[in-house]
C-alpha cells in the first residue's frame, strides 16, 4: 500500500511538473516589422511583417496589433492602437484610412496573444517627399526625410523616378543615388510641363524596396508680355513725356523705364539710368524731368524692361528717343537741323515740320513739310514773304517724326520741343520829313519820322537838335513838333533808334534827318 502511494505521488508530481513546464506565460513574442512602403498613386501606407519564431515558452500569436503615431494638441506624441488583425496568417496591411501625402507616417507592431499583446516593435517611418520649383534656375528640387526602420548598413541606394502623369507604374528611372546620406536631388526641367516624382530606397539582405509618396509640380512660369512698346517721346520745356504700353496679359511682377545716353547699349551702359520702377502694367505714361538741361541739348533714349521674380530682365521694348531740334537764322532763311529716330528695321520715317508765327498779335501754326525722309534731317525755311506783313520777328518750329508701323512692329513717334529763333529785322530810316504834309493814303506818311522795320518790334526813338538837346523821345514816330506843339524849324537833326526784338536783343541805329517845308 505504501509502495502504491509512493508511485502515485511520483506520477502526480511528474504530471504537475510537466504541466507547469508546457504552459506558456500568455504573452507572445513580437513580430518582425519587415518594412513600410507607400503606394505613390493613392498615398496609402502598406505594412509588411513576419511572425515571431516558434518558442514553446510563448504562445503563438492570435493576430497582430498595428499602432500608429499620433501628435496631440499640446505637441505630445506617442503610438495608439490603430488596427487589430485577428488572423495570424495575415502578414500585411494596407491602411486606406491614412494618407502619407500629408507627411511622414510611422507605425509599430505587436503580436496579439491569448491574454496580453507582445512588446511593440521598433517604429518604421515612411519617406516623405516634397518638391520645390525654382523657376529662376529652371529646375525642381526634391527633398525627403530618411526612412526609419532599417539599419543604415542594410541600405543600398535611392532610385529617383519621374513621369508626366500620375500613372506611377510607367515612370522612368531618372537617377540612382548611391550616397545614402543625401536627402535632396535637383533636376533641370522644361517650362510649362507637368512632372510627377517618387523615390525608392532599396536594401540588401534581404532585397526589399520602400517607396515614398508621389509629388507633382507644374513648371509654369509667369506669362511673358507679348509686347512692350514705347509709343512716343514728346519733348517739352520741362522735360520729356514718354508714352508706352505693356501687354495686359503679362504676369511679370516688375517693370522699369530705363534711359540711355546713346542708342548703342554697349556704349551707353555706364550712363544708363533707371527712371521709374513699377508693378502696375496699366501705367502708360511717365514724365522725365531729370537732367532737364541735358535733355535740351542731346537726345535721350528710352526703353522698358520687364523683370521676373528672380529680378532678372526677361523682356525689353523698342528703344525710343527724343528729337533735338536746332534752328539758326542767316540772311532771309531759318535753317533747321535735328537728329534721326532709332530705326533698326529701316522702316519708312515720316517727318512733319510745324511753324508758328504771330501776326498782329494773333498766333497761328502751319505744317510746312510732311513727307518721308527729308534729306539729312535738315530744312531751310525762307521767311522773305513774311517781311513787312506785320509779323513778329520770332519764328517757332517743331519737328515730329513717325516710324511707320509694319506687320510685326508698332509705330513710334518723336516730337521735339518748340524751338524759336528771333530774326534780326531789317531797319530802314527816312532821311527827311515835311511836318506840314498831312496827305493820307501814302504808304509811308511824309510828316512822320519813323523806322520801317521788316518785322514787328518795339523801339525807342530819340531826336536831338544841333546843340544836342533832346526834342523828342518816345516809342512812336516823330511828327516834327517840338514839346510846346510848334513845328520844328527847318534844318538838320540827329536821331537814335533803340529797337528791342522779342528775345530781348537790342539793335541801335543812329543817323541824321532833315526837316524841310515846301516853298510858298
Amino acid at each position: 500500500m505504501k509502495r502504491l502511494l509512493l508511485i502515485s505521488t511520483i506520477v502526480g508530481l511528474a504530471f504537475i511538473s510537466t504541466g507547469l513546464y508546457a504552459q506558456p506565460d500568455g504573452k507572445p513574442l513580437k513580430p518582425t516589422f519587415t518594412y513600410l512602403t507607400i503606394d505613390p498613386g493613392t498615398g496609402e501606407p502598406e505594412l509588411f511583417w513576419a511572425p515571431p519564431s516558434y518558442d514553446p515558452e510563448h504562445p503563438n500569436p492570435t493576430g497582430y496589433i498595428i499602432y500608429k503615431q499620433y501628435v496631440d494638441n499640446l505637441g505630445n506624441n506617442g503610438y495608439h492602437e490603430w488596427k487589430t488583425i485577428n488572423n495570424p496568417a495575415t502578414l500585411s496591411y494596407v491602411d486606406i484610412a491614412s494618407d502619407a501625402n500629408a507627411g511622414p507616417i510611422s507605425y509599430t507592431l505587436a503580436s496579439a496573444g491569448p491574454n496580453d499583446p507582445s512588446e511593440q516593435t521598433s517604429p518604421h517611418t515612411s519617406m516623405f517627399l516634397t518638391v520645390r520649383y525654382d523657376s529662376c534656375q529652371n529646375r525642381v528640387v526634391l527633398d525627403w526625410n530618411k526612412y526609419a526602420g532599417w539599419r543604415n548598413v542594410d541600405i543600398s541606394h535611392y532610385n529617383i523616378y519621374v513621369g508626366n502623369n500620375s500613372n506611377w507604374q510607367n515612370f522612368q528611372k531618372l537617377d540612382t543615388m548611391l550616397n545614402k546620406a543625401l536627402t535632396s536631388f535637383s533636376y533641370t526641367v522644361e517650362p510649362f510641363q507637368d512632372y510627377y516624382f517618387y523615390i525608392e530606397m532599396e536594401r540588401v539582405n534581404p532585397a526589399l524596396a520602400t517607396r515614398s509618396n508621389m509629388v507633382t509640380v507644374n513648371t509654369r512660369r509667369a506669362i511673358q508680355p507679348l509686347y512692350m512698346q514705347v509709343d512716343s517721346v514728346i519733348a517739352q520745356e520741362n522735360g520729356n513725356h514718354i508714352y508706352f504700353r505693356i501687354d495686359q496679359t503679362s504676369e511679370l511682377p516688375t517693370y522699369k523705364l530705363v534711359r540711355w545716353e546713346q542708342k548703342d547699349s554697349v556704349q551707353s551702359i555706364f550712363s544708363a539710368k533707371d527712371l521709374y520702377t513699377f508693378s502696375n502694367k496699366s501705367i502708360t505714361y511717365y514724365h522725365d524731368t531729370s537732367d532737364g538741361w541735358a535733355a535740351r541739348t542731346r537726345p535721350f533714349h528710352y526703353k522698358l524692361d520687364a523683370y521676373n521674380g528672380c529680378n532678372r530682365a526677361t523682356t525689353a521694348s523698342n528703344l525710343g528717343n527724343s528729337t533735338i531740334l536746332r534752328v539758326s537764322h542767316k540772311n532771309t532763311e531759318n535753317q533747321l537741323i535735328w537728329n534721326n529716330i532709332n530705326n533698326p528695321h529701316n522702316l519708312a520715317v515720316t517727318w512733319k515740320i510745324i511753324r508758328e508765327v504771330t501776326q498782329n498779335e494773333a498766333t497761328s501754326s502751319e505744317v510746312i513739310f510732311n513727307g518721308v525722309n527729308p534729306t539729312d534731317t535738315t530744312w531751310v525755311d525762307d521767311i522773305t514773304p513774311f517781311k513787312g506783313q506785320g509779323y513778329s520777328s520770332v519764328f517757332c518750329y517743331q519737328v515730329e517724326g513717325t516710324v511707320t508701323a509694319s506687320a510685326s512692329i508698332d509705330a513710334f513717334k518723336s516730337r521735339s520741343r518748340k524751338i524759336c529763333v528771333d530774326v534780326t529785322p531789317d531797319i530802314t530810316m527816312p532821311n527827311a520829313i515835311d511836318p506840314s504834309d498831312t496827305r493820307s493814303g501814302l504808304v509811308y506818311p511824309r510828316n512822320i519820322f519813323a523806322p520801317i522795320v521788316s518785322f514787328n518790334a518795339t523801339y525807342t526813338l530819340t531826336i536831338y537838335n544841333r546843340w544836342g538837346q533832346i526834342i523828342y523821345q518816345g516809342n512812336q514816330g516823330w511828327n516834327g513838333k517840338l514839346g510846346n506843339g510848334a513845328f520844328a524849324p527847318e534844318g538838320a537833326y540827329v536821331y537814335r533808334l533803340e529797337l528791342q526784338t522779342q528775345d530781348a536783343q537790342n539793335l541801335v541805329k543812329t543817323g541824321s534827318l532833315t526837316v524841310i517845308y515846301p516853298r510858298k
